[in-house]
């Protein structure tokens, strides 16, 4: 055992350097040893300072992590000796974030103080261990490849947004693009909003800002916009995405007239659809404390939307 400890150490001191220019690892199990080597770099912008922070505050962290992860451990090492290793991959799942960002050097502290803590089970602490480093790798496999298909679904709007015909009105550009986010909407997650979201993020972080960049960032705003639509539509119904939209409106005049026309558009069956929603609203705004005005606005469309109803028929 000693000397499968220090098979273990030798590894992980080594890793742990690697560690310091990579943002996730991953561990193999291999030849009944654990070998730990770097991947690359998570993809998409930092998201923390922590190369500038002073090493009091980074120490600090340190502790924190390292403390959550003993936690961590005696979890998994409690469930395998009830004989319940069913829940460590939900568990496991839960702490995702702190396993894909402990740094190297506190992984090796921790590792050398459970092996060598004579009051712990050392073939437990090592199936414990092996458990966490093989769900990291298939995080990290997994990761990769729903990163890959973000990507390469953004290429395609993109593709899409700029290969439409310029001979084209601007109407008929955005009802082509219409026609492609609808027929790839079941591929929009909330995944790939976080994607979107990081691309931004990516942009407004680099060291210098061109115009191409802004302009980048400019379509990817309109491309998360355009996709939360779907999603939104998907999730609650197209009533709860309009009602929304309505509420947005300022101008009373302007508000109301919009619902006007959506309701001689869409008919009796989507205004009792409205109708339900805005009831709901109202309902819920009694039970807590609301903007006034947000309160007046839904009021509005909804008299409005009740006396459509009245004059075109009932509710069934």
């Amino acid at each position: 055992m000693q000397e499968l400890a220090s098979l273990v150490l030798v590894a992980l001191l080594l890793v742990a350097f690697l560690l310091d220019s990579a943002s996730a690892f991953v561990v193999r199990k291999d030849h009944s040893s654990l070998v730990l080597f770097a991947t690359t770099r998570r993809y998409g912008p930092p998201l923390g300072d922590d190369f500038f922070e002073s090493p009091r505050v980074q120490k600090e962290k340190d502790q924190t992590q390292a403390r959550e992860f003993r936690s961590l451990l005696d979890k998994v090492l409690t469930a395998l000796e009830s004989d319940r290793p069913e829940h460590i991959p939900s568990l496991l799942t839960k702490h995702a974030e702190l396993l894909l960002r402990m740094p190297g050097h506190v992984v090796t502290e921790l590792v050398q103080e459970a092996l060598q803590n004579d009051n712990t089970d050392k073939a437990k602490v090592e199936e414990a261990l092996e458990m966490i480093v093989s769900f990291v790798e298939d995080f990290v496999e997994q990761s990769k490849q729903l990163d890959d298909q973000h990507k390469q679904l953004l290429g395609k709007i993109i593709r899409t947004m700029t290969t439409l015909s310029k001979s084209q009105t601007e109407r008929q550009r955005e009802e082509s693009l219409d026609q492609f986010l609808q027929e790839h909407r079941h591929e929009f997650t909330r995944g790939f909003l976080r994607h979107l979201e990081g691309e931004c993020d990516r942009i407004q972080s680099a060291p210098s800002v061109t115009p191409d960049s802004l302009k980048l960032k400019e379509t990817l705003l309109v491309i998360h916009a355009r996709i939360l639509e779907e999603m939104a539509v998907d999730c609650l119904g197209e009533g709860a995405l309009v009602l929304g939209q309505l509420i947005a409106y300022d101008d009373k005049i302007e508000r109301i007239a919009v619902l006007e026309a959506g309701l001689q558009v869409r008919g009796v069956e989507f205004a009792q659809e409205l109708a339900a929603l805005t009831q709901e609203a109202l309902e819920g705004f009694q039970q807590q404390q609301v903007d006034p005005d947000l309160v007046t606005r839904v009021q509005e469309i909804d008299q409005r939307v009740q006396e459509f109803v009245e004059e075109n028929g009932t509710f069934q």
